[in-house]
């Protein structure tokens, strides 16, 4: 026996496999569709990330590239917006944002895109063509344009970087400053924060400045529609309306980190905050922070309810994940979200005063966010534009709570 087992080469020890790996393994030899293994990888680890984390993502590399634009202060491309013609199934330039690269090589509104680098764009989706239309800085389109009947004509375009203001007024000029005194006779501004950008908080200073030098006296905070993005601006832009005391704060394994107000503020007088329920995140932390501090009335909904901080980890094999790494401290002490404690929390978000809250349903909301996407356009608008826009019975209301005159 010991001379057999002397001649024989040991066997190796199999390789012990998860049940990950054994089902995995299993779904692509067996499963009655085929699918590839990295495409199971990753449907299980975005099932995975969404089982414990109700903010949780996984983002491919152009998911991950479109979050990430969306929350930096520009756009590369050729700086026009689109609409698809139904009745020829091509897509019409309808705006030319300000400073457009098109604009600047001869395109001009209401011109019809027929195909883009020679493909053609008859029959697409935006999905299939608005990529092509985005790139580096610097980078060269060839845009196939036809002005009505005329023939079609090839121009190039060099791609740059269009800024997308995250803060918004009552319109925007040709010239691309936006005027954000609302009732020049009673002296009230409006200023609305979209959503809370890398240079948003200098863009609300900016806004504030140029209504101190207008000599208003009362401000409209719009904050309804913006599902947030970074904390530190919206810690940032209520550290311009609070002198004093806790703004917010994180709480999570790494520790617990608190950020207070310093004595500067950019705007002392009245002001009235809007909020909504689709109001949420590091928006919500913002309104927190007025509404703990009695810094405004609030008018419109409960926000949505969104207490918990998210860190943003790029994936070496590209992508990147989203996760909830802290829990947001509010200067009350409430907890902020409504998974939190499980299963609802019905202190989580930010309400109205009693009395003040105001919701738009049904044709109402779907025609207030056209008025609100008119305003937020990085495309000039005139107050022409937004004449025919259906009454704000919140925004009416709020300008309602200001002082009806305003001390010169």
């Amino acid at each position: 026996m010991s001379l057999l087992c002397a001649g024989m080469a040991m066997a190796a020890e199999p390789v012990r496999q998860t049940q990950m790996d054994e089902v995995v393994d299993r779904i692509v030899s067996d499963h009655v569709q085929a699918y590839s293994r990295e495409e199971l990888e990753r449907r299980a680890l975005r099932a995975l990330v969404a089982d414990i984390d109700p903010y949780g993502k996984v983002l491919d590399p152009a998911e991950w590239a479109e979050m990430r634009s969306g929350l930096d202060a520009g756009l590369a491309g050729v700086g026009v917006t689109l609409a698809i013609d139904e009745a020829s199934s091509r897509p019409r330039v309808e705006r030319l944002m300000i400073g457009s690269a098109a604009g600047g090589a001869g395109v001009r509104a209401g011109d019809w895109l027929d195909a883009i680098d020679g493909h053609d764009t008859h029959g697409q989706s935006y999905d299939a063509f608005i990529p092509r239309l985005l790139g580096a800085p610097g980078s060269v389109v060839r845009l196939t344009v036809r002005t009505g009947d005329d023939a079609p004509r090839t121009i190039a375009v060099t791609r740059k970087l269009h800024p997308l203001p995250s803060v918004h007024g009552v319109h925007r000029a040709e010239d691309g400053t936006a005027a954000y005194l609302l009732d020049a006779q009673r002296g009230i501004g409006y200023v609305r924060v979209a959503r809370l950008a890398s240079d948003s908080v200098g863009e609300v200073e900016a806004a504030l400045a140029t209504l101190r030098r207008e000599h208003a006296c009362g401000l409209v905070l719009d904050l309804r529609g913006s599902v947030g993005g970074y904390m530190s601006a919206g810690i940032g832009i209520a550290d311009l309306f609070l002198s004093e005391g806790l703004i917010a704060g994180s709480e999570g394994r790494k520790g617990r980190e608190l950020h207070h107000a310093d004595a500067d503020v950019a705007w002392a007088g009245p002001m009235v905050v809007l909020i909504d329920a689709e109001t949420a995140s590091s928006a919500e932390f913002l309104a927190a922070a007025l509404r703990d501090h009695g810094r405004a009335p609030f008018v419109g909904q409960r926000t949505f309810g969104k207490g918990m901080v998210q860190e943003m980890f790029p994936l070496a094999a590209g992508g990147g994940l989203i996760l909830s790494t802290a829990r947001h401290v509010r200067p009350s002490g409430v907890a902020a979200d409504r998974h939190d404690p499980p299963p609802a929390n019905d202190n989580a978000g930010v309400s109205p005063d009693p009395g003040e809250e105001i919701a738009l349903e049904g044709e109402d909301l779907a025609r207030w966010r056209e008025a609100m996407d008119l305003r937020a356009s990085p495309t000039p608008v005139s107050a022409a534009d937004l004449a025919n826009a259906p009454a704000d019975r919140a925004l009416q209301r709020a300008t309602g709570l200001l002082p009806s005159t305003c001390p010169r």
